[in-house]
C-alpha cells in the first residue's frame, strides 16, 4: 500500500493496526520512523529560515507546522510534502524493509540514486534553481588565524 497520500482515516488505521500488532520494541521503532517523516513533512516550509523577525511577521501567531507561506530560502516543495532529508529517510527505511532489516550496502546505494534521478527530482531540481531566492550571506565577522600550537 502506498501511503505517501493517504487520508486521514487511512493513517488513523494503520498506527492502530501497529499500534495492537507490533512489539513494544517494534512500536518504538515505527513511531520514530513516522514521527520523523510527519516532522520533516511539518517543517519544510519553516526549514532553513532563522530570521525570526521573519517568521514572527509570516507566521503571527500561527503554527509554523505545516506553514502554508514558504519560508525556506533554498527550495520550495509543496506543503506537506518531505524535504530530501524525509525522502532519504523513506528510501533508507524501505531499504531495510525490503533487506528483512539487514544493511545491504548496494540495494541502499541504487535505491538512493534510483530516487535521487527520478524525473519528478530532476524537476524539481530545475525548478528549484528557476525560482532560487537566496537569502544575503550574513556580514562576515572578523576573522581572526587559529591560535598557535604549542608541542607537548
Amino acid at each position: 500500500m502506498d501511503v505517501r497520500h493517504a487520508d486521514a482515516a487511512t493513517v488513523r488505521a494503520l498506527l492502530a493496526r501497529a499500534k495492537a500488532e507490533l512489539a513494544p520494541r517494534a512500536l518504538r521503532a515505527y513511531a520514530l520512523i513516522v514521527g520523523a517523516a510527519v516532522g520533516d513533512a511539518a517543517a519544510v516550509n519553516c526549514h532553513w529560515q532563522y530570521d525570526a523577525a521573519l517568521l514572527n511577521a509570516a507566521l503571527g501567531d500561527g503554527d509554523p507546522a505545516f506553514a502554508a507561506t514558504p519560508l525556506n530560502p533554498f527550495y520550495r516543495v509543496a506543503r506537506g510534502r518531505h524535504s530530501c532529508y524525509g525522502d532519504q529517510l523513506r528510501v533508507v527505511v524501505g531499504s531495510l524493509a525490503r533487506t528483512a532489516g539487514a544493511l545491504d550496502g548496494d540495494h541502499l546505494r541504487a535505491a538512493l540514486v534510483a530516487r535521487f534521478t527520478a524525473a519528478d527530482y530532476a524537476r524539481a531540481a530545475d525548478e528549484r534553481a528557476r525560482n532560487a531566492t537566496r537569502v544575503p550571506p550574513a556580514e562576515k565577522k572578523e576573522s581572526r588565524p587559529p591560535p598557535e600550537r604549542t608541542a607537548l
